[in-house]
């Protein structure tokens, strides 16, 4: 049955250790000495089954100490965003962690397990946190979202026991992901239809992402070389100033300097560092575009000291000279 609420809102609230600790199937720790009636966190929280079968999980809080929690994941497909905040992970025996601040570019994560996963969750301590889950069940995304979609190399894709994808979220997404934190729907009795519709589109999106590696792997690539690709991006993405050493890229990455190297030249067609360049000039164009910087300051940014070197490496890629995307006086 569809959830009775039909306008679901985010509810603003203080969690306490204790409300944690009454949790059913929850195991909590925190290495601070926190007693039952202390606040955990507090923020706006939204957790809601928008159909059977697809759930919507919101939070933009500020968390007040160290903790960890851990539960079961169950089976299907999460689609997992962080807007701000860090927090590692372990599902089943797989380790993962997510990171972002200020204007760095967003990513995605999915993950599909076919089987219920242990899920294992550590915040270091105080900060900001919005990360919003999309899950969807397996009856739900073979019945409804394939079928209606038509994406026959996602299904194939659904069919390993857990992918763990990432990707650099397109404007399509970005502006799917700031509806839901802002819905502004023309009526509000259509909040919980507009939420839904935009949870379906994200799925969609979801599984498109996943659909664009190849089955077989992208270049040749197989599973395993296609993760350590996906986690060597992630780094870079997440600092591209502060990916400094393949080596370093490397170890972020699960390989070795050597073999990362292989992996970006087939599948990118360019060096480790090559990349970096890409990813640096993407962010200063950015800060270009949007106001936020200087030519000086974003040539900084892409880690040029010579303004003048910045704006030949940025027209060699671009095809024009940085300055003009300066707003006009």
């Amino acid at each position: 049955m569809r959830s009775a609420d039909p306008q679901p809102q985010p509810t603003e609230s203080a969690l306490r250790v204790g409300d944690m600790l009454g949790r059913a199937g929850v195991e909590f720790d925190s290495p601070a000495d926190l007693s039952d009636d202390q606040t955990l966190m507090c923020g706006a929280f939204l957790n809601h089954e928008l159909r059977p079968g697809l759930t919507l999980h919101l939070s933009d809080a500020v968390e007040q100490h160290p903790f960890a929690v851990t539960s079961m994941l169950g089976e299907g497909l999460n689609c997992v965003f962080f807007l701000d905040g860090a927090v590692d992970l372990h599902i089943g025996s797989r380790a993962l962690s997510f990171r972002h601040e200020g204007h760095a570019p967003l990513t995605g994560a999915a993950f599909i397990c076919r089987e219920p996963e242990r899920f294992h969750r550590v915040s270091r301590g105080r900060q900001r946190l919005r990360h919003l889950v999309i899950s969807a069940d397996l009856p739900w995304l073979s019945e409804e979202a394939l079928a209606t979609a038509g994406l026959s190399a996602g299904e194939r894709r659904l069919g390993d026991d857990l992918v763990d994808h990432r990707w650099l979220l397109p404007p399509r997404m970005l502006g799917l992901i700031a509806e839901v934190f802002a819905p502004a729907p023309p009526l509000p009795t259509l909040r919980g239809l507009y939420l839904e519709s935009r949870a379906v589109e994200i799925v969609a999106e979801t599984i498109a992402a996943i659909s664009a590696v190849p089955a077989g792997g992208s270049a040749g690539l197989n599973r395993r070389e296609l993760a350590q690709l996906a986690r060597a991006r992630a780094f870079v993405a997440e600092d591209p100033l502060a990916a400094t050493s393949v080596a370093a890229i490397a170890r972020a990455a699960g390989t070795s300097p050597g073999n990362l190297q292989r992996l970006f030249r087939l599948a990118e067609g360019m060096s480790v560092f090559d990349h970096v360049r890409k990813e640096r000039l993407e962010r200063a164009h950015a800060a270009l575009r949007e106001g936020r910087a200087t030519v000086q300051q974003a040539a900084a940014m892409a880690g040029y000291s010579s303004a003048a070197n910045f704006a030949t490496g940025f027209r060699r890629r671009y095809g024009h000279a940085p300055g003009e995307l300066l707003p006009r006086r």
